[in-house]
């Protein structure tokens, strides 16, 4: 709404091009929400676009062609930014599972080497245990 307040107040000084402001609306609303809503906000913005701003004004329907082919232009091109934003959704959704599986596989290994850590440890003792006492037996002084 507030893209379309914007471009409504400046159109006068920015004429037709005015409306792209409404790209911003497409944008903000696939990287909130994903690409079905960058897609309703397109079409949206084409209908409001062509209500309030294209001539007749207050009609929806358009009468030169230069007005209908910048409508097809400001839509595919707001499809493709609402395609590159959840692209980018799903690369951070993907990147997320990776590193909670990472860390899983680290909390694993940890485990595993604290285990095998002890093992070492404890198979020393045993070893210390059953080795015989390596001090040199007792031997008496001698008398002169």
């Amino acid at each position: 709404m507030s893209a379309l307040l914007i471009s409504w107040l400046l159109h006068p000084a920015l004429d037709i091009a005015s409306f792209l402001l409404c790209l911003a609306a497409v944008a903000a609303g696939a990287a909130l929400a994903g690409a079905r809503a960058g897609l309703l906000v397109t079409v949206l913005s084409i209908l409001a676009i062509d209500f309030f701003f294209l001539a007749p004004q207050r009609t929806l329907s358009v009468m030169l062609v230069t007005d209908a082919l910048a409508l097809v232009l400001f839509g595919a091109v707001s499809i493709l930014v609402s395609w590159l934003m959840e692209s980018i959704h799903e690369q951070r959704r993907r990147a997320e599972h990776q590193a909670l599986e990472a860390a899983g596989i680290a909390s694993l290994l940890e485990r595993q080497l604290g285990s095998i850590e002890q093992e070492i440890t404890d198979r020393r003792r045993l070893a210390e245990l059953d080795q015989p006492a390596t001090t040199p037996p007792h031997r008496e002084p001698r008398r002169n």
